[in-house]
């Protein structure tokens, strides 16, 4: 089990639009969603400096988002978003709670942020390249259920209320951690 070691801050001037239309697409997500994770392919890097949103962000990033999602929350559970690549990639993230970015909490040199209590709203989303100049295929991933390299398999979410919701997800993360 890994902890997540993202950065997360608030307020300020960035030089990054959240707001821009992204360069690889968007999409609506409601919690609870048929399959888990969203998974699409985008190809990381840019000419900017991550630093350039807060000192605590590494990585070169594109000029605008490289995706968004439109998501309706129940908070129910936390929202992970990771990007997984042979490249060694970071990820930067606009949500409704704010800014938050990492370099390598996933697996290996893969970054991911966690979002607890997940608002609604727009998740933009750059993923960018540790080294300036560097642009590699990524896979973006985002998740209810948690969401590793070692696990790209899509969950289909089950109809049930808040509670029972709950305890699947526990059970669910249980086995995909497996035995001690």
């Amino acid at each position: 089990m890994s902890i997540c070691a993202a950065i997360a801050f608030t307020g300020g001037g960035y030089a990054q639009d959240p707001n821009l239309p992204p360069h690889f697409g968007a999409v609506e997500i409601r919690t609870a969603w048929e399959m888990d994770p969203f998974l699409v392919d985008i190809q990381s890097g840019g000419p900017i400096q991550a630093s350039t949103i807060s000192p605590a962000c590494q990585g070169w990033i594109a000029d605008k988002p490289d995706y968004a999602i439109y998501f309706s929350s129940a908070a129910i559970w936390d929202v992970t978003i990771s990007a997984i690549s042979e490249a060694d990639t970071t990820l930067v993230v606009h949500s409704p709670a704010g800014w938050s970015c990492d370099d390598d909490s996933g697996e290996g040199l893969n970054p991911q942020v966690v979002i607890a209590n997940p608002p609604s709203g727009r998740y933009s989303i750059w993923i960018g390249s540790y080294r300036q100049g560097d642009y590699a295929d990524a896979r973006l991933a985002f998740s209810e259920h948690g969401f590793t390299r070692s696990n790209q398999r899509r969950v289909r979410a089950p109809d049930l209320n808040a509670e029972q919701s709950r305890e699947a997800a526990r059970l669910l993360m249980e086995s995909w951690r497996g035995p001690n």
